[in-house]
């Protein structure tokens, strides 16, 4: 699986099956435009097994392909018994720090930005992509 930041809060997300753009208010395969996932759900999206849960005014996803699983996660609810039924998760792309993220034991944590690093504790190792295989985990 590839990660690719297309900007604060977007990202590219490209797996053996599939291609998608995530934001905070949609779902996007990059090759059929036309098809926009932007309420909640459960989906197959280009081979790719999709749970859309509406947080607020955005988006929760969470995406496995390739043997991942992958939370997109741009704000983190108070009651986090909503993400905690889309455990287990190996990849959380997070939009905001909270105490609460480290019941979700993601293996690998990517931030939006640079202030939610500082807020994990950690220097952030800026890239623009990341390739991931469960192997590598």
């Amino acid at each position: 699986m590839e990660i690719t930041s297309k900007g604060t809060g977007v990202f590219q997300i490209r797996s053996k099956v599939a291609t998608l753009l995530l934001s905070a208010d949609k779902l996007v395969l990059p090759e059929r435009p036309e098809l926009i996932i932007d309420g909640a759900g459960e989906y197959e999206v280009g081979g790719a097994t999709t749970t859309v849960r509406k947080i607020g005014d955005s988006l929760c996803m969470r995406i496995v392909a390739d043997g991942l699983s992958l939370l997109y996660l741009p704000k983190v609810p108070k009651n986090m018994e909503t993400i905690e039924q889309l455990s287990p998760v190996d990849i959380l792309l997070l939009g905001e720090y909270a105490q609460s993220i480290y019941e979700l034991e993601a293996k690998v944590i990517i931030p939006f930005s640079d202030e939610i690093s500082t807020s994990l504790g950690k220097t952030a190792n800026v890239s623009k992509k990341l390739s991931l295989t469960k192997e590598k985990l």
